[in-house]
């Protein structure tokens, strides 16, 4: 493949110094330029044929099974309702801690420092932001709690199914 390339660029290089270069004329900068177009032709190109598959599977008769009545459950036996039981707790602590923090920061007298009178330190901007973090941990935790409670009861009738019409409740 190598080999019949560099033939072709030496063929081409002598061809081309046999050709004597036009004499260059001067030319005036300001000279209009004729530009003629050019039409180069365009090879049409046919799409291929379509493809025809014929289908060898004969249609299959879909049968839903009938549903199934899961029996109620307790919370002490299901695992999942107790985790939520333990971690909404376990938020709610961390939520009243950081509304207590918020409380006592907010509360907390300004002080002005001994060697510069004209500093004073506050608490009461980082008390707000504790406080506000923590009565939205709280307020999570106890919709975890609610969740964790109404998922123990009974679940017939609390699922959405899907069917031909759309979703029914």
């Amino acid at each position: 493949m190598l080999v019949p390339s560099i033939l072709a660029l030496v063929l081409i290089g002598e061809l081309g110094s046999s050709v004597a270069p036009e004499p260059a004329t001067p030319r005036d900068e300001f000279e209009p330029i004729a530009i003629a177009a050019v039409e180069l032709p365009v090879p049409i190109v046919e799409p291929p044929p379509p493809i025809v598959v014929e289908s060898i599977v004969e249609p299959i008769e879909i049968v839903e099974p009938p549903p199934i009545e899961a029996p109620p459950t307790r919370c002490i036996a299901d695992r999942r309702c107790r985790a939520m039981r333990i971690s909404g707790i376990s938020v709610g602590v961390l939520g009243l801690a950081a509304i207590g923090t918020g409380v006592g920061l907010v509360l907390a007298p300004d002080r002005v420092l001994a060697a510069t009178p004209a500093y004073v330190t506050s608490t009461r901007p980082p008390g707000l932001v504790t406080l506000t973090l923590g009565v939205g941990v709280t307020l999570t935790a106890v919709l975890v709690l609610v969740a964790s409670r109404s998922g123990s009861r009974d679940r017939e009738g609390r699922h959405a199914r899907l069917d031909g019409l759309g979703l029914h409740f």
